[in-house]
């Protein structure tokens, strides 16, 4: 990657930000001898002072890897094991229809314990965020928010059971901030210390992470930190300096730092849980991370915090986030030594598209290489039918009528409607369950989402869009 073109990928940068209109975004690459590449561009506030590599912007879910390394470290610590049951720590919990022992630490890291797609996480933002000038929520509309102020609040709401389970612990991936938001309680228990605490002192102090830290109540001690931008109903860009805040979810997505503090700690990941020559990591935590129990396939599969495929010859990492002002994402290249991180300060960017492209880049590829191995095949679905219908989860905080996903058959093809979305996605078929979904007149391969079905009964009772499942209607 050392004699790339320089100049061919700060071209792909600006081109990609002036067509998302981002306003400010920072991205740096780290390799085994060094720093490889690393520019900032944009601003970070309204008086359009310009954003560096120091400056501070959230991660968003960026963070859920960073808690896997601390709940890696406590069972390198003989603290925790990953196959303890939750109730270790929090003896009431329970998925209704599930047994008490059956859901373990391990299900909460890889998102399998069965929970579905909740509300908690949006009613404890709404209560705990100021809001901007003017801002309405969808939220308002409803008599009261839920009370979710700690994690014990998320294992009463789960332990309720007002939804259906997806299945049992193991049985499917579905994104879960909540399971992480308990992972932090866990932290916390085994630690006996705060998890804000154990991270400054077992992961950002020795890396050298001095912009890092968990919790947004942390930049008041920092300078050079970003505004939140975001783009309104009609397509301008807003600032706001109010941060999202919902108390249990620390460990979820309420780490600050930059992309050369996140870049570093992607390239310990990359080395095996060492970096600059010293050892960050046990051998142990490190084994337990990057997945030994989890298949390399030419699909991605996700395990502790971080998604792993086959890509290039090599085994690739990665992660997103993204949340009011943050759009985020990082990689690295197992055993290699290679990694990158891109933050910026506007929510619904495709942080991700610009940093695997760059990293195509890197690599002598064209930029819109794509990441995933899925390829249209020239026959259809032989019952598309199975397919038709409503799916919806809670994640936006209301009922499950609220913004739901429509998938209907129209002159033999499948489209998906989204919720909000003008202009729906024409579903290419790959087989089994699998579609790639694009924009009428876009290319599949590189421009197309992957989604997949759930079929029982001769019928879908669940969609998969990126690691979300929604339950039919």
């Amino acid at each position: 990657m050392s004699d790339f073109d320089s100049a061919r990928l700060n071209d792909y940068i600006l081109k990609e930000i002036e067509e998302q209109k981002i306003p400010g975004l920072s991205i740096s690459f780290e390799g085994p001898n060094g720093t490889i590449f690393e520019k900032a561009y944009g601003h970070r506030d309204e008086e359009k002072t310009p954003v560096t590599t120091e400056t501070i912007m959230g991660v968003a879910s960026l963070s859920k890897s960073v808690t896997a390394v601390a709940l890696a470290l406590l069972e390198a610590d003989g603290r925790l094991k990953f196959t303890d049951p939750v109730t270790r720590f929090f003896p009431r919990f329970k998925i209704p229809g599930t047994p008490k022992d059956a859901v373990l630490i391990k299900h909460l890291l890889d998102h399998t314990t069965g929970l579905p797609l909740l509300p908690t996480l949006r009613h404890s933002m709404a209560a705990h965020t100021k809001r901007d000038p003017g801002e309405k929520r969808d939220m308002d509309a409803l008599p009261q928010l839920l009370k979710v102020e700690t994690a014990e609040d998320i294992i009463d709401y789960i332990t309720a059971g007002d939804y259906e389970p997806l299945g049992q612990p193991g049985e499917y991936m579905s994104y879960s901030n909540d399971c992480y938001a308990i992972l932090s309680a866990i932290a916390d228990l085994a630690a006996g210390i705060s998890l804000e605490d154990f991270l400054e002192e077992r992961v950002f102090q020795p890396l050298g992470m001095k912009r890092s830290a968990l919790g947004f109540e942390r930049l008041a001690d920092f300078t050079n930190v970003t505004d939140l931008f975001s783009k309104n109903e009609e397509g301008e860009i807003t600032s706001s300096k109010n941060w999202v805040f919902a108390p249990p979810y620390r460990g979820c997505g309420w780490i600050i730092s930059t992309s050369k503090d996140m870049a570093k700690y992607y390239k310990m990941l990359a080395q095996d849980g060492v970096y600059e020559g010293r050892r960050i990591l046990p051998k142990s935590a490190a084994d337990r991370l990057l997945g030994e129990e989890y298949p390399v396939l030419k699909t991605s599969v996700y395990g502790y915090g971080l998604s792993k495929i086959a890509w290039q010859g090599s085994v690739l990492f990665n992660h997103t986030g993204g949340l009011k002002g943050i759009s985020s994402a990082g990689i690295f290249l197992k055993d290699k030594g290679y990694a990158g991180a891109l933050l910026s300060n506007i929510g619904g960017a495709n942080a991700f598209g610009i940093l695997m492209g760059a990293f195509n880049v890197l690599k002598g590829l064209k930029p819109e290489t794509p990441l995933h191995n899925f390829k249209p095949l020239k026959r259809k679905p032989q019952e598309p039918h199975i397919y038709e219908g409503y799916y919806s989860g809670r994640e936006e905080g209301l009922s499950r009528m609220a913004y739901p996903f429509k998938v209907e058959l129209v002159k033999d093809a499948l489209y998906l409607i989204a919720p909000r979305e003008e202009k729906p996605l024409k579903l290419h078929f790959c087989g089994g369950s699998t579609f790639l979904g694009v924009k009428e007149g876009e290319d599949p391969i590189v421009k197309g989402q992957i989604i997949s079905f759930f079929v029982r009964h001769d019928k879908a009772w669940g969609l998969k869009i990126g690691s979300r499942i929604y339950q039919r209607i």
